[in-house]
């Protein structure tokens, strides 16, 4: 199998299972092969490869899904405006306003980031999209299509909702890197909703591609920060211990020093006047 597509396989395998997490788990009782098995199958056949190898290959592409589980694009869209306001809400808002963290060290802020999972929740966003652009490229008959255009719609509100709340958040927060990167996101996405008008209601379109890889940007960026706070830890950490040990080489181990200043001697008792001696024969 040619490296590119070797590549892009196993990037629709990885995709596909953190997809499968994203949504709720199935029965083990009602299960299938994932609909990659068959491509790797009849593509390791093509290429005249061992059975041994295509089995082992296709048990990879693991683990098995419901039959029923087929996915469709309201599916997506409605585990893509979740995904939204779990960004915003869980993640994004406590990190840009949460005072307490400006008070403390950026080694607590680094760690708050890290915890909060910010960049994976972009790429989960950037997965749901990719997943829907897929179905979008792929079409779908005229029964069901008054069902997806809504819901790229609705996706397309989602999107303006989650820009608009990002906006409004101020640029002088916790950390001026992460809500510059939060609010250029924000604004691309805006971008990339396209707005017409049906009657006097506004109607919405979202260029599910575009604003794919504008979420993905956005966790690179958040990864590229956490990277950054790391170094800079590191670099903060080294210089502390630099001074420690400086500090305990000019210190002395030995015995200490016993001082060698002359003691004068004590001044020998007056002698007592000759009265005192009479009086005492009396």
């Amino acid at each position: 199998m040619a490296l590119d597509t070797q590549s892009k396989v196993c990037l629709d395998i990885a995709v596909d299972h953190r997809i499968r997490l994203l949504f709720k788990p199935v029965s083990a009782n009602s299960t299938e092969h994932s609909n990659h098995v068959s491509r790797i199958k009849s593509r390791g056949l093509s290429l005249k490869r061992s059975y041994h190898e295509i089995g082992v290959t296709a048990k990879l592409a693991g683990p098995e899904i419901s039959r029923n589980s087929t996915k469709y694009l309201p599916d997506y869209q409605v585990l893509y405006s979740d995904a939204l306001l779990n960004l915003l809400q869980a993640s994004a808002e406590p990190m840009l306003f949460d005072s307490r963290l400006v008070e403390k060290s950026p080694g607590v802020f680094y760690e708050t980031l890290l915890s909060s999972c910010l960049s994976a929740k972009c790429n989960d966003a950037s997965l749901i999209l990719r997943q829907m652009s897929r179905l979008q490229r792929r079409g779908w008959p005229d029964s069901v299509a008054w069902k997806n255009e809504a819901a790229i719609r609705d996706a397309a509100v989602s999107t303006l909702q989650f820009a608009e709340n990002v906006l409004r958040i101020p640029e002088k927060s916790n950390d001026a890197q992460l809500v510059k990167a939060i609010r250029h996101c924000a604004r691309s996405c805006q971008e990339h909703v396209v707005t017409g008008r049906s009657g006097r209601r506004p109607e919405y379109e979202l260029d599910l591609r575009g604003t794919r890889d504008e979420f993905l940007k956005l966790a690179t960026k958040i990864e590229a920060l956490l990277l950054d706070f790391l170094l800079r830890n590191e670099k903060k950490a080294l210089r502390q211990e630099d001074l420690l040990s400086s500090m305990m080489g000019k210190m002395n181990l030995g015995p200490a020093a016993v001082s060698k200043t002359p003691v004068s001697p004590l001044p020998a008792p007056a002698e007592k006047p000759r009265w005192w001696r009479r009086g005492r024969r009396s």
